[in-house]
């Protein structure tokens, strides 16, 4: 039994993080094409995902489709970095080496 709970303390997420979804499709009733991006956030230590950002642009013409995905996506990031910034429980750090890896070890 004790074992079962400290695997489940150690299957938990320990960092806050940020995941973007985008959909592009056509919108029937309009006669255009919806580009919709949502940006969803969770806790440390939590399995919940909540919305944080949430936008829908309608574009007329198929091949302007990539522009406005492209646009949106940066729109998205930077409300993602704004949320996780507000956070104050532990970020993951990416930009960092891993201590005690010499990568110049052959």
């Amino acid at each position: 039994m004790i074992s079962l709970i400290s695997a489940m303390s150690y299957a938990q997420p320990r960092y806050a993080e940020t995941k973007i979804q985008q959909l592009a499709g056509p919108d029937y009733s309009s006669a255009s094409h919806r580009v919709k991006t949502e940006v969803l956030a969770r806790a440390a230590n939590s399995y919940t995902w909540e919305l944080v950002y949430s936008h829908d642009t309608l574009v007329k013409r198929f091949k302007n489709i990539a522009k406005a995905q492209a646009k949106e996506l940066s729109l998205a990031k930077i409300a993602g970095k704004k949320h996780l910034a507000s956070q104050s429980s532990v970020m993951k750090d990416t930009v960092q080496p891993v201590l005690g890896i010499d990568i110049h070890d052959r």
